[in-house]
């Protein structure tokens, strides 16, 4: 079984997409530690293609909580 195979990877894999708590892969990983490092902020960023929405555009290098 490989190391995102595991139940701990998956559930620190949806911490960091639910709260952006970033994944520690070494082996002593300490799940309080994960608490301190959470993000309240984000950049929205796009790939600048002509795809991207005019909306999404608009936002572009923005900070949002």
């Amino acid at each position: 079984m490989s190391l995102t195979q595991t139940p701990a990877y998956r559930k620190a894999f949806d911490e960091y997409l639910r709260h952006g708590t970033p994944i520690d892969l070494s082996p002593k990983a300490d799940s309080r530690r994960a608490d301190a490092h959470t993000t309240s902020h984000y950049v929205w960023r796009t790939q600048k293609d002509g795809r991207v929405r005019p909306s999404h555009r608009a936002n572009e290098g923005k900070i949002f909580a």
